[in-house]
């Protein structure tokens, strides 16, 4: 009988072979797996900053519906109870005093389509009290001197529903007033305060938003927009109707180096953001859509202390995770 042909047959000895005896002829091919995009940087620069020692560690922001090209911000808690008008040049325009309104921890400022604005007494960083309270008052006239303290029209009260928890976020859209919690455990929810008594709320859960560690937010005058701004992002959620984020639309997402990014606000079609060191940013939509990268610019070396000028100052990076609040 004739001899049986035998073909000796070689295995691979790992996987690591194996996936090298698939792929080796594809790539012999000049098939290439299509690279990934990366995004687009641009530098973080401010537009402004404001002073200070004025305000002290601005923690909210929203543009004024009243007086063109004004926005208003207030302090982090344990500062005056005061709000302040100012320009995107950074120029405080007007400080006015608010009486019968502690600032225990005041964190975001809202605005109706009435014309009132709605300061947040909502934090509550380690759970310690019981209840919260929103100031509302008319956008007070710039051109009038506030020599004496103006009170409030309205204050509104909420408890929690269960667990006692932090938010520094406020917008009030059609009329309603939403909160958002930082979402140090969870995801952020969105609640709707729904009145229950004459000045007394109570918290309605509406969505969840999918991002990390909200610390500001705001929404467009048509409601159709909600942005939030964490330490180290910020994002564009397109809502429905019911003011949920829609489920079939991703949100749109900016990055910029960690800073204490305490508040955001729409101006038009822009974007802008306040840090607690009183940095102001200016954010086009169209960088949310391409989904920009900001990055740190480079500082220029001095050829000579002596007759170079300093280095303009920047945010100190820190070593916190991204979307990380970062209070300093």
């Amino acid at each position: 009988m004739p001899k049986k042909c035998q073909v000796p047959v070689t295995y691979p000895q790992s996987m690591s072979g194996l996936l090298a005896a698939v792929l080796l002829p594809a790539a012999t091919l000049g098939w290439h797996a299509p690279a990934r995009a990366e995004p687009p940087t641009k530098p973080w620069t401010p537009i402004a900053t404001l002073d200070t020692k004025v305000v002290r560690e601005p923690s909210g922001l929203v543009k004024s519906r009243r007086h063109p090209g004004i926005y208003w911000t207030h302090g982090d808690s344990g500062t005056s109870p005061q709000i302040f008008a100012f320009r995107d040049t950074g120029e405080v325009v007007a400080t006015v005093q608010l009486s019968g309104a502690p600032n225990s921890d005041w964190e975001d400022i809202a605005i109706d389509d009435k014309g009132n604005l709605y300061i947040g007494d909502i934090g509550n960083n380690k759970q310690v009290f019981p209840a919260r309270f929103i100031y509302v008052l008319p956008e007070p006239d710039l051109t009038a001197a506030h020599s004496e303290p103006v009170p409030w029209a309205r204050r509104w009260k909420y408890k929690y529903p269960k667990e006692r928890f932090n938010a520094e976020s406020l917008y009030v859209r059609d009329g309603q007033m939403h909160i958002l919690n930082i979402g140090e455990k969870e995801k952020p929810t969105i609640y709707r305060l729904a009145p229950t008594a004459e000045d007394e709320c109570e918290l309605e859960a509406v969505a969840h938003l999918p991002i990390w560690l909200a610390q500001g937010a705001d929404v467009s005058p048509d409601g159709r927009w909600l942005v939030a701004c964490t330490g180290a992002a910020a994002w564009l959620a397109e809502l429905d109707e019911e003011g949920k984020p829609r489920q079939d639309r991703k949100p749109m997402q900016i990055r910029y180096p960690q800073c204490s990014a305490e508040a955001c606000c729409f101006d038009g079609d822009d974007i802008l953001i306040l840090t607690e060191k009183g940095k102001l940013y200016r954010i086009p939509r169209r960088d949310f859509e391409d989904g920009v990268r900001f990055v740190r610019p480079p500082v220029e070396k001095q050829k000579s202390p002596a007759s170079e000028p300093s280095a303009p100052e920047t945010e100190e990076p820190s070593t916190a995770p991204a979307g990380q609040p970062t209070h300093e």
